[in-house]
């Protein structure tokens, strides 16, 4: 009884040992997964959309490919056209796949130029270019800034680095009325003392 009793707790052992053993294994993947993840959002967020475009226009191609065999009516044996009850829907698909491969949604950038002249009529094709013109502008504004906030050996970017380049670049010159660099309240009292008394 005794030695039975002996052999039924050192199986007991090795299965809570393998349970053990199965369970690192899983976490080691687990680990390996999220550290493959983080390598990836961090090729994206260093500029390397070489693998995200790729990605992305092979989701769009099979997207696309899949709403063709779904929206595919068969009469008589032969495929007739898409349904046309399924257009806005179509529509509002593809602007949710382009809406992933871009930095900001395409709706918010139409009701801006909307805004702007009601009557105007721009594509789509030209939404998604300004789209990624403003992304790519942004990115370099950001990147200038960015420089900057290592030149001056600080951890973060802050509004001071933003004024400093759009104040020292002349291809920023357009954003000084936005983006003006910080004044004192006192040298700005003076600085209005100064203009006033001299003009009048």
């Amino acid at each position: 009884m005794a030695s039975s009793n002996k052999e039924k707790k050192i199986v007991e052992d090795k299965k809570e040992q393998k349970n053990k053993e199965d369970k690192k294994k899983e976490q080691k993947v687990k680990e390996k997964k999220e550290v493959k993840n983080k390598e990836e959002k961090l090729n994206l967020s260093n500029g390397n959309l070489k693998q995200h475009k790729e990605k992305s226009l092979i989701a769009l191609c099979s997207s696309d490919l899949k709403k063709q065999d779904n929206n595919a009516i068969v009469v008589n044996g032969t495929t007739s056209g898409t349904k046309p009850k399924r257009k806005r829907e179509e529509h509002e698909d593809d602007e949710e796949d382009v809406s992933k491969t871009h930095a900001f949604p395409i709706n918010r950038i139409r009701t801006v130029i909307k805004g702007e002249d009601p009557n105007s009529r721009v594509s789509h094709e030209a939404i998604i270019a300004i789209n990624k013109a403003t992304e790519k502008f942004l990115e370099q504004f950001t990147l200038d800034a960015y420089t900057r906030c290592v030149q001056e050996r600080k951890k973060s970017l802050s509004y001071m680095h933003l004024a400093h380049v759009v104040s020292k670049e002349r291809r920023y010159d357009f954003l000084s009325d936005f983006v003006p660099g910080k004044v004192k309240a006192e040298d700005a009292l003076k600085e209005r003392n100064s203009g006033g008394s001299g003009g009048g």
